[in-house]
């Protein structure tokens, strides 16, 4: 643990303060350079800037904000709903207890959890190239009905007689599990989050979002071994599933698009002026 966490400290580092942070201290210039090093030196970032400052320039103007007002409690409720769904998906299950759940399998629980993580990171890999030419409802709705798929036919495999098929069910589950998971359960409520927040609400936001998911992976924990007792490890991935299937239909049904609309116009979704369920209705029109 030390090793990776001296890694995170001197990359930490490196990372560029944030372009909206540094225009809303006044640090023009520096947000300008910073926005120029990350799209490239062709890209035209005068119009993003013009953006930023006109956002950042509202907020100022209008009355003081608090954590109590709909613009922040709007988006909260949406995001601590989609990161209880993100952390109840299962693999925070199978990442904490793999070693348990799979010690009496025909293959080594050590192989299994190697697998499981490795997929998982492949999907992170991957999640970025999607996310750039498919838009996020559709993304992590596929998301989760396959990480649902997998982990259904990982738990009912254990209520099946013994087979030799049996024995490589889990491994072919845990790579769809992994890779749904890394593709689209895992990196898309994080951007979700950074793009249904305003400039305003930004860190709060990402406190409140982070705060739910750990909340529901302390309990995950607590009562794990209690339920493995009460349902058996099946079970559990049956219960996971659900939740996965649930998951989908709220996104579905309550979120809406954010992919390529710009930072006023998620500004403007919170506002009284526009219907949520118009901008629901625009994603649909804009899904690939």
């Amino acid at each position: 643990l030390i090793i990776p966490s001296i890694i995170f400290i001197v990359f930490f580092w490196l990372l560029p303060e944030s372009p909206v942070w540094l225009a809303s201290k006044g640090k023009t210039e520096a947000a300008i350079n910073v926005l120029q090093n990350l799209r490239g030196a062709q890209y035209n970032v005068d119009p993003e800037v013009k953006e930023i400052l006109g956002v950042i320039n509202d907020n100022q103007a209008t009355k003081k904000k608090t954590v109590l007002s709909k613009d922040f409690l709007k988006p909260a409720l949406y995001i601590i709903v989609l990161f209880f769904f993100q952390a109840a998906s299962g693999s925070d299950s199978i990442t904490n207890y793999g070693m348990v759940m799979f010690k009496d399998h025909h293959f080594d629980e050590k192989i299994l959890a190697i697998l499981f993580q490795a997929t998982v990171t492949i999907g992170y890999t991957v999640a970025p190239y999607i996310m750039s030419r498919v838009n996020r409802r559709p993304q992590v709705i596929t998301a989760f009905l396959t990480h649902s798929t997998g982990l259904a036919i990982l738990g009912g495999s254990t209520f099946l007689p013994d087979h030799p098929i049996k024995n490589y069910l889990p491994i072919i589950c845990l790579c769809i599990t992994g890779l749904s998971y890394g593709l689209g359960v895992g990196p898309v409520p994080y951007v979700l989050m950074s793009e249904m927040f305003g400039v305003k609400f930004k860190s709060e936001g990402t406190a409140v979002a982070i705060m739910a998911k750990s909340l529901v992976n302390f309990i995950q924990l607590k009562v794990f071994l209690s339920l493995r007792t009460l349902i058996g490890v099946g079970g559990i991935f049956l219960v996971h599933s659900i939740l996965n299937i649930t998951a989908a239909l709220f996104v579905f049904l309550f979120l809406f698009e954010t992919r390529n609309k710009s930072m006023s116009e998620l500004e403007d979704i919170w506002k009284s002026g526009r219907d949520l369920l118009e901008a629901k209705k625009t994603g649909h029109d804009d899904q690939v």
